[in-house]
């Protein structure tokens, strides 16, 4: 049975992919995301597949000899959650170890918001409220992938239906990343080299963008035309100025660089965070999803000690 680790977006999934998982599988003669098969799992969530595929999939990848890490698996934001769900029932079997790392969530979804608006994702206003919506407020957007509906957001639900639907599901909080690996351990017969470096990516690149970078992306989204925006069915605006497509790609690469020069800039000047997370920690969906938070974290001490 394959190892798969689904998610979270934004919670240790950089330093899981380049760092610990690679190291981890090349310690116990293990395959880490074999190219054609997590080629197939981003493909399938992109653009689906045939029930014959998925079969193939599983049957070519039944040995737990592989480990599989894509953030994308789970979902980024709520509205997204079944959707992904249906598809990983398909591509992996119910008996297959799945692992789903999870960080306090205020801190996730500031850490989602303003990683799209280094993007160049464009909202409606000046703060974290133009990313958070209800579900009553749209209508049926295709995909409303730019937003993160709040009112879907649960860490217990989300829990409820991994663990209604896959045999070996488990949750790890992103301090306990450890975790992972001795889980992985006992499905092998306890005979895996874990002794690995814990060591987050605690980078640059890694962390949230401040107070300077966050405006100036935001100034750089007001030349996009309001003209322009109603035209398109999604939010994204990819261009530093309004102008022809063919050079979109152009334009987003120079507006990035220039977002990374002021987001490296600003690191020596301490600026404060950028988004006020007052209101956000006061909502009851937060709030919920922090107290089921901490009790996998106070379960996990509590096993430790034991």
């Amino acid at each position: 049975m394959a190892i798969i680790h689904i998610g979270y977006p934004k919670s240790a999934s950089t330093s899981l992919q380049l760092n610990l998982f690679p190291e981890f599988a090349r310690a116990n003669n293990l395959i880490f995301n074999d190219p054609e098969g997590i080629l197939f799992i981003k493909n399938a969530h992109m653009n689906n597949a045939s029930r014959e595929e998925f079969s193939e999939f599983r049957a070519r990848y039944r040995s737990n000899k592989y480990i599989f890490s894509w953030e994308g698996i789970v979902g980024e934001c709520p509205q997204m959650w079944k959707h992904c769900l249906h598809l990983n029932q398909e591509c992996f079997e119910p008996d297959w170890p799945i692992f789903l790392v999870l960080r306090p969530p205020e801190g996730l979804v500031n850490s989602l918001y303003l990683q799209k608006v280094e993007d160049g994702f464009l909202f409606n206003h000046h703060d974290i409220s133009s990313y958070l919506v209800e579900s009553s407020e749209y209508r049926s957007f295709d995909w409303p992938v730019e937003t993160f509906d709040l009112s879907k957001f649960s860490y217990s639900e989300l829990s409820n239906l991994y663990e209604s639907n896959f045999t070996n599901f488990f949750i790890v909080t992103i301090s306990n990343i450890e975790d992972v690996f001795h889980t992985i351990n006992r499905f092998h017969g306890g005979v895996l080299d874990c002794d690995i470096d814990i060591q987050l990516n605690k980078t640059k690149k890694n962390k949230k963008m401040k107070y300077w970078s966050y405006s100036f992306a935001r100034f750089l989204n007001r030349f996009r035309s309001v003209e322009n925006l109603r035209k398109s069915d999604k939010l994204k605006a990819y261009g530093i100025l309004v102008g022809r497509k063919s050079n979109s790609i152009l334009r987003r690469s120079i507006r990035r660089t220039v977002i990374r020069l002021i987001k490296r800039i600003e690191y020596f000047f301490g600026a404060p965070d950028a988004v006020d997370s007052h209101k956000l920690k006061l909502d009851p969906r937060i709030k919920k999803s922090q107290q089921f938070y901490d009790e996998i974290l106070n379960r996990a001490v509590v096993s430790k000690r034991q």
